[in-house]
């Protein structure tokens, strides 16, 4: 798609319908939203570069700023591209002492010196970050590269993904490789360009609020990334960066279980590969390449709402022609389990009957749907194959018990 604007200084909105969104599809959207998910704060998908759809919900609006969670950590990433870009940072394997030579205490960890800016980047650097409840002495509360360089490695560097700070490592490298604060390069290198320009971004270790904007500044960031990282005439980022970024290095565990590139989690919607930025509560930046697509969710941080991704799915499912429809809809595409129509609706139901029983909760039909597939998909497979294990020891006993039977026969 040739790009002809850029919305620095606002998103256009043109008729849906002209992207191939029916009113159809809108109103089940809403029923949707309004039956399963009371927890949203925002709701907001571009097609094409346009808004087809915005719903701001108690009390919020478009000049909100939400609390990204972690969809900062793919910000920080696009920062690290512009770092690329400028000549700040040549290689990804860069190694992180070599950017601090002066800062490096006597006994630091020999590990360290085998981390890169790729494991970072990847969360695999296998530092042994102290638990979220610890408390620093007093003369050991850095904010500086002093704190990781005072840590333990447990882990092979580029071995083991951990969900643990790793990212936090990278302000501290953009700060001393710019020679300004990290949100002074942020803003003149990234936000700015994308007239992004009421938001806060916190970067102090010590404390949990991190990156608050507006829903619709969070889309320029997946429209940057749709357009290769060119904005106006301008490459804030290369596409090469774009395109490791946005591809799988390792396989991710806790909690979205899924590939992981450069901060930023790969996956396949309906067919459709996806990138997207995620945080706890269920916030979400999805990225769908094919369908020139991006959808934005901001969420209450009382759980995780895992089930936020299923809305996701179901609107790609609606705006999905019938001959184009992925056909093993009824499979869990990781572990193969297959399901009858009659069975799922049977989970569905039980575990509506479970969250009401045993938890005096209602949930709709879309939530309990993302109850059964986030167990099909982690654990499914475990289950299947202990079930395999505990049936091949029971056919050698009897094999067994087989062989002993016949030298009974012998004469």
């Amino acid at each position: 798609m040739k790009i002809t604007y850029y919305p620095t200084k606002g998103w256009k909105k043109e008729n849906r319908e002209k992207h191939g969104i029916s009113t159809e599809a809108i109103n089940t959207l809403n029923n949707i939203i309004r039956e399963d998910f009371s927890h949203l704060k925002s709701v907001l998908i571009v097609k094409n570069g346009s808004i087809v759809y915005e719903k701001y919900l108690k009390g919020y609006s478009e000049n909100s700023l939400h609390e990204t969670a972690c969809i900062f950590k793919s910000f920080l990433s696009a920062v690290i591209g512009t770092a690329f870009q400028n000549n700040l940072i040549r290689s990804i394997e860069t190694k992180v002492v070599d950017i601090f030579p002066n800062d490096i205490p006597g006994n630091i960890d020999k590990n360290f010196y085998k981390i890169t800016l790729k494991h970072l980047l990847t969360k695999t650097s296998g530092i042994q970050w102290p638990p979220k409840d610890y408390r620093f002495p007093e003369d050991e509360h850095y904010n500086d590269i002093r704190l990781p360089f005072s840590l333990k490695i447990k882990d092979e560097p580029g071995k083991v993904f951990e969900y643990k700070p790793d990212p936090q490592i990278l302000f501290y490298i953009i700060e001393k490789l710019s020679g300004v604060d990290f949100t002074s390069y942020a803003d003149k290198n990234l936000f700015s360009p994308l007239g992004i320009k009421d938001y806060l971004w916190n970067t102090n270790f010590y404390e949990d609020d991190c990156l608050l904007m507006k829903t619709r500044d969070i889309a320029k960031l997946g429209y940057l990334y749709l357009n290769h990282g060119l904005w106006e005439n301008h490459q804030i980022i290369s596409p090469e960066y774009i395109q490791e970024s946005t591809s799988g290095h390792i396989h991710a565990n806790f909690p979205e279980n899924n590939p992981y590139g450069y901060l930023w989690w790969i996956t396949n919607i309906e067919g459709h590969n996806v990138f997207y930025a995620a945080g706890f509560g269920g916030q979400g930046l999805y990225v769908i390449p094919d369908l020139q697509l991006i959808f934005v969710i901001t969420s209450n941080m009382d759980k995780p709402h895992a089930e936020n991704k299923m809305l996701v799915k179901e609107f790609v499912k609606m705006i999905t022609p019938d001959d184009k429809k992925v056909s093993t809809r009824d499979v869990c595409r990781r572990n193969r389990i297959k399901l009858t129509r009659e069975e799922q609706n049977k989970l569905i139901n039980d575990i509506q009957l479970f969250f009401r029983d045993e938890r005096n909760e209602e949930i709709g039909i879309i939530a309990a749907e993302a109850v059964m597939e986030f167990f099909l998909e982690n654990l499914g497979a475990f289950i299947y194959n202990k079930s395999l294990d505990e049936t091949k020891i029971w056919f050698s006993k009897r094999m067994e018990d087989i062989e002993i039977d016949f030298d009974i026969l012998y004469k």
